[in-house]
């Protein structure tokens, strides 16, 4: 899968070498290839500098923006960025997340209460895959608190096992996993290996 980038002339040089290093580490772990944009590509991401960090999820059509803005630039805010783009919903948004975090409210402030909601499973899907609390698309425990305190707990098998949550480190070894099967890497792989 390539999909086509422009990254702004006005964004910084630092947020520009963080963009640059995050396509590389996908690339290394899947078979998503990036590429400047060219006239075939009618659906492309343009990467800007504007306040905060942020993307939509998935393909939107057309030109989709993703900021990474000031306090943005390192690379695991802009892998956690693109990888929205390429589909993929925050790890805490899972339909099954309140077996493995509690989620507390009142910590939160008000204007990112819904950054916290469960995604219905129509919409998005775990593939099967196990809660994954060192994913790169996880809220830290003190996501978007208002008051100092976590807005985040890890219960069950993540507490008995003293995991932490929110590490912008790099993918994990299931983020690999799940964005490699939604673009079909083991598939084009094992076509090209065989030639079938």
């Amino acid at each position: 899968m390539v999909i086509g980038i422009i990254i702004c002339s006005f964004t910084g040089p630092l947020s520009r070498k963080w963009i640059v290093k995050a396509f590389k580490h996908i690339q290394q772990h899947t078979c998503i290839r990036f590429q400047k944009k060219r006239n075939k590509h009618k659906n492309f991401i343009l990467y800007k500098s504007e306040p905060g960090c942020w993307s939509n999820v998935g393909m939107q059509g057309g030109m989709q923006v993703i900021s990474i803005g000031r306090g943005c630039e390192h690379l695991g805010t802009a892998v956690h960025e693109t990888v929205h783009a390429l589909g993929v919903w925050h790890e805490q948004a899972r339909a099954d997340r309140n077996k493995f975090v509690k989620i507390i409210k009142e910590n939160i402030s008000p204007r990112y209460l819904l950054d916290f909601k469960v995604i219905d499973r129509n919409i998005s899907s775990a593939r099967g895959y196990p809660y994954d609390y060192n994913s790169i698309m996880h809220y830290s425990q003190y996501a978007f608190t208002r008051n100092g305190e976590p807005t985040i707990q890890v219960i069950g098998v993540g507490k008995e096992r003293q995991l932490t949550i929110g590490q912008r480190d790099g993918l994990s070894t299931i983020d690999i996993a799940q964005l490699r099967e939604m673009y079909q890497c083991n598939q084009k792989e094992d076509t090209k290996a065989t030639g079938k």
